[in-house]
């Protein structure tokens, strides 16, 4: 868990982001920009990375199709942002490809 005892502390404080895009295989130009970005954009990435890890897969199981649909939004949102920002590899695709089965056919 991202907010577990044994996590690191950067996710209570929101500045994980920050290291992400120091650390992260093969970044992009996108990575630099956003490694220059003030620390409040970089606290907001965090959050919304938390949100989207920790929350959206709740939403997933409501029976409203509008939540599925946001659900799906957020996740894709996120992933693709991740790949937009660097290369993790297959990580991406990964957790893009089941968010798919949120969307129905109505």
């Amino acid at each position: 868990s991202r907010l577990a005892d044994h996590s690191p502390s950067c996710w209570r404080r929101l500045d994980c982001a920050a290291a992400h895009h120091e650390t992260q295989p093969m970044p992009t130009p996108l990575a630099w920009l956003l490694h220059g970005m003030p620390a409040r954009w970089r606290a907001a990435e965090a959050a919304v990375s938390l949100a989207a890890l920790i929350l959206a897969p709740f939403a997933a199981l409501l029976p409203s199709r509008a939540a599925r649909l946001a659900t799906f939004w957020i996740e894709a949102g996120v992933q693709v942002g991740s790949m937009a920002s660097g290369n993790v590899g297959f990580a991406n695709w990964a957790a893009l490809v089941p968010a798919l089965a949120l969307l129905d056919d109505a």
